[in-house]
């Protein structure tokens, strides 16, 4: 089980790092916050699979183009329903 509490400081320390245009620490952190993330998806149904891997993917797109306004809300807003729903989905 994962601990979703701790994955929603650890998205929102994220976002205050973006905000602060510590651009560089913070996506090389989202990165980490990614792939510790990847080893549930052998646990979770395929609509949860699809969901994270799409919000993975927005994630990434958002770095690549330097959109952090675009990755803060991302991490504020969908990361946490998402957690929420993988949480619940692995009880």
């Amino acid at each position: 089980m994962i601990d979703v509490a701790s994955f929603k400081v650890g998205a929102d320390a994220l976002v205050v790092m973006l905000r602060e245009g510590k651009d560089e620490e913070a996506c090389f952190e989202c990165g980490r916050m990614l792939q510790l993330l990847t080893p549930l998806m052998a646990n979770l149904c395929t609509e949860l699979q699809s969901s994270l891997l799409h919000l993975a993917k927005q994630v990434l797109q958002c770095q690549e183009r330097h959109d952090w306004a675009g990755l803060c809300d991302y991490l504020e807003f969908e990361l946490p329903v998402l957690l929420d729903d993988i949480d619940s989905a692995l009880r």
